[in-house]
């Protein structure tokens, strides 16, 4: 998994070069699954795993959740 985690970050690294999210936030989402008021605007999380993630108050404006699986998730 942390190899997937690895690649994951890599290819989102290399597709914003000017970025408007928080690299850091999405790293410490994908590891820890709690992001409590991040800034993920515009992320790509496309087909993530966001189970059961806790995102309360995060930033979610234009990120890709296009195939996230966000069951359990807590949004609010």
């Amino acid at each position: 998994m942390l190899r997937v985690t690895s690649i994951f970050m890599a290819c989102l690294l290399l597709s914003f070069s000017a970025s408007a999210f928080d690299v850091k936030a999405v790293a410490r989402l994908l590891e820890t699954k709690k992001c409590v008021q991040c800034d993920l605007r515009s992320a790509d999380l496309h087909e993530a795993d966001l189970r059961k993630v806790y995102l309360q108050g995060a930033n979610l404006q234009k990120a890709n959740l296009g195939g996230a699986d966000l069951q359990s998730a807590k949004l609010y």
